[in-house]
């Protein structure tokens, strides 16, 4: 369970129970630390650092690809705790591939996996062109004619051009 990265394992706030007991002493140790923190949807176990990050995503099950709203990361080696705020940034980043984040009970699972497959076949998530802020990801999908409704993706109807009228010539 969970999205496992390069750098670190994601999983939703709501699977942490479910993670093996090492790693959920690990992200105790952070809640020690900093307290509790309100709002959290996504919990991020850095992989080379003693680190956890803490990040919420407030429109998580309704939005298809959620904005980062805020950060809060506990560094346990130097006993530090960094917040940032990306409520009004312009570009903020955004979640993909959200059933990997929860458990396979999650109410919406099988919908975020349905809308995965689909950006899949449409070769959305393996394009070499980045994704992971909102300006990319939107950028991607008027380039390949389609948008999201709901957690679907659909095309873009063809703009209908202006017909030219005839007329004389002055």
């Amino acid at each position: 369970m969970g999205k496992l990265t390069q750098n670190a394992l994601y999983v939703h706030a709501n699977a942490l129970s479910g993670l093996p007991p090492v790693l959920r002493i690990y992200e105790g140790c952070a809640t020690q630390l900093a307290g509790s923190i309100q709002d959290v949807t996504i919990i991020k176990l850095h992989r080379y650092k003693s680190a956890i990050s803490y990040l919420t995503y407030p429109h998580f099950d309704r939005d298809p690809h959620p904005a980062l709203t805020r950060s809060v990361i506990v560094d346990l080696q130097h006993m530090t705790i960094t917040q940032r705020n990306y409520q009004n940034s312009k570009n903020p980043s955004v979640l993909h591939r959200k059933e990997l984040l929860v458990d396979s009970n999650y109410r919406l699972y099988k919908c975020f996996k349905k809308l995965t497959l689909q950006e899949e076949r449409l070769d959305l998530l393996n394009s070499k062109l980045p994704i992971g802020t909102r300006s990319d990801w939107q950028g991607l999908l008027k380039k390949r004619g389609v948008k999201l409704v709901g957690h679907r993706v659909v095309p873009i109807p063809a703009q209908k051009q202006p017909r030219k009228k005839q007329g004389s010539v002055a």
